[in-house]
């Protein structure tokens, strides 16, 4: 059975359909029952059989020395950071993207349980990216031999020299219930309104990240560093 995006306004979309005239019968089937991806711990080598847009409950992996890449970019006309890693537990290696407050608290050679990921497909490879419900916890050191080559991306880093002419600072205010971005509150109100859903949280604290770009003026002409 071929897979399909599910979609209340596109029909074609689901597999099976149902109605309000559907019947349904207990039968028994000739094979045993499997947990969904979302629901199990999964190992580098399960994930990367997986297709795109498919929930991975659990992953432990290690960081990888790898040269990683850290960029802004505009979601819903909000800047948001990501940083791509790479991780691997021994049965293989592949790309993790981390967004906003996660960047943080990953730190390189480092083994991490992350839960709550998702699968997407760039360039006909899978890889994970997290989620808003998505969480971490260091856990004791995998067995994983480190590696800082990088055969596939070739990552190439460069010396600049010059004069920094100009620094801005990127200041985002995110709730730690419901994640979505604070703009425009006063601190000190109890209540504050996020104007991406209009909605109201009644919360006294924010959870802030901080990233910027940085300006650096060489022989050859400016030069922004995003971080």
């Amino acid at each position: 059975m071929e897979r399909h995006i599910l979609g209340y306004s596109d029909p074609n979309g689901f597999d099976v359909i149902c109605n309000r005239t559907t019947c349904h019968d207990v039968v028994s089937v000739p094979f045993s029952s499997s947990a969904p991806p979302s629901s199990t711990r999964l190992s580098v080598a399960d994930v990367k059989a997986l297709g795109p847009r498919q929930n991975v409950g659990e992953l432990e992996a290690k960081v990888m020395s790898r040269a990683a890449v850290s960029k802004i970019v505009l979601v819903k006309k909000e800047e948001c950071e990501l940083k791509e890693i790479w991780v691997s537990d021994g049965t293989g290696e592949m790309k993790l993207t981390l967004w906003d407050s996660l960047i943080s608290e990953v730190q390189t050679s480092k083994s991490y349980s992350f839960s709550n990921l998702s699968t997407q497909e760039q360039s006909g490879e899978i890889r994970l990216t997290t989620t808003p419900s998505s969480k971490m916890k260091e856990i004791p050191p995998l067995d994983v031999p480190d590696r800082d080559d990088d055969p596939v991306d070739s990552a190439s880093s460069a010396t600049l020299r010059g004069v920094v002419s100009g620094i801005q600072i990127i200041a985002r205010h995110r709730c730690p219930k419901c994640h979505s971005l604070q703009n425009h509150f006063i601190p000190k109100s109890i209540t504050r309104r996020k104007m991406t859903f209009a909605l109201v949280c009644k919360l006294h604290i924010s959870k802030s990240t901080y990233g910027g770009v940085l300006v650096l003026t060489t022989d050859q002409g400016d030069n922004s560093l995003t971080r």
